[in-house]
């Protein structure tokens, strides 16, 4: 289940609501006080909405991705992304598969891997050659497990 609070490029303004951009001290995707007020606000409701259906609670949700594709926006702000980590397993437990999705490169996992969270990778239709290169860079971030590409372009 994508969570956010950033969704998607394809969406307006990426999800997010438009009074955001007029909040004072609010840069989205970072850890700015406004911004994480307003996550907090969001996420408090959302997260109560997602606890029955969670895998563990015996629903049909098996993980929650935090951001979208974060290793290809222009922060790269730890606080913010351990913040959301921390939040959400604040409020639904450590037994929750949380996990982050970004291009199938170094360059896009070296912000988007949020420490203690499932990295998985996504990319389009390539060769063989590009997919084992996105896993082999996947790998550098997970050294066991299985690896996944969870949003296939």
């Amino acid at each position: 289940l994508f969570l956010g609070p950033y969704s998607c490029g394809e969406w307006e303004n990426g999800g997010f609501p438009w009074w955001l951009l007029n909040k004072e001290n609010c840069q989205t995707r970072t850890s700015q006080k406004g911004f994480l007020a307003a996550v907090e606000k969001w996420f408090t409701v959302l997260l109560e909405v997602i606890r029955p259906l969670l895998r563990q609670n015996g629903g049909p949700v098996l993980m929650l991705q935090i951001e979208n594709e974060y290793g290809s926006s222009a922060f790269c702000d730890r606080v913010y992304t351990n913040w959301l980590r921390d939040f959400v397993r604040s409020r639904l437990g450590n037994d929750t598969v949380i996990y982050t999705t970004d291009g199938g490169s170094a360059e896009y996992l070296k912000c988007g891997f949020v420490p203690g969270t499932f990295p998985t990778v996504d990319f389009g239709p390539t060769s063989d050659e590009n997919i084992k290169a996105a896993f082999d860079d996947q790998r550098k971030y997970m050294p066991g497990g299985e690896l996944a590409e969870l949003q296939h372009s």
